[in-house]
């Protein structure tokens, strides 16, 4: 692979993991008055957000699952944002996993919350909308992963949050999902 190519790969990996990142210390720390996760990477063989949740969070409660399916597609929405790709490409180029992901996970809520009518596409274009109201966050968190490959998850929030301070946060345009 050229030069330019890994630099490329890196830099839309970089913005793909970014957006989760923000997605989830932005609508994740507001609701569990935490930091939501441990690392960011891009790191080949690590590349990925790892989450980390109090004990008494768990993920089989439907409002819980529900809150966590607009970080999972946070990262297709930042490739598609920002670097212009159709979201077709996007879901593709992130390997269908968080697509199929957040599907499961909303076939499973779906089916145990029969009040939920939104649909998985609704959600992306939430989760759309939040990376385009908070694409300097994620630019911004996507550019020190390329300087160092990996950020513990203090020193994402606290790069994330001192965007956000003066900015009004958008954690709302997360939540119209």
């Amino acid at each position: 692979m050229a030069a330019s190519a890994v630099a490329t790969f890196l830099k839309r990996l970089a913005v793909y993991e970014a957006g989760h990142a923000v997605a989830a210390i932005t609508n994740m720390q507001a609701n569990l008055q935490m930091n939501p996760i441990e690392y960011v990477s891009i790191f080949l063989g690590d590349q990925r957000v790892k989450f980390k949740y109090p004990r008494s969070y768990h993920l089989d409660q439907p409002a819980q699952i529900r809150a966590h399916i607009p970080d999972l597609l946070a990262g297709i929405a930042a490739d598609a944002v920002l670097c212009r790709v159709s979201v077709a490409l996007a879901v593709c180029r992130s390997g269908v996993a968080d697509w199929e992901e957040a599907k499961l996970v909303y076939e499973d809520l779906s089916q145990a919350d029969e009040q939920l009518v939104e649909t998985l596409d609704d959600l992306l274009v939430g989760a759309m909308a939040f990376i385009r109201a908070e694409r300097i966050a994620v630019s911004k968190l996507a550019d020190a992963l390329m300087v160092s490959g990996r950020l513990k998850g203090d020193e994402a929030g606290l790069l994330v949050r001192s965007y956000l301070v003066g900015h009004s946060a958008s954690a709302s345009e997360l939540d119209r999902r």
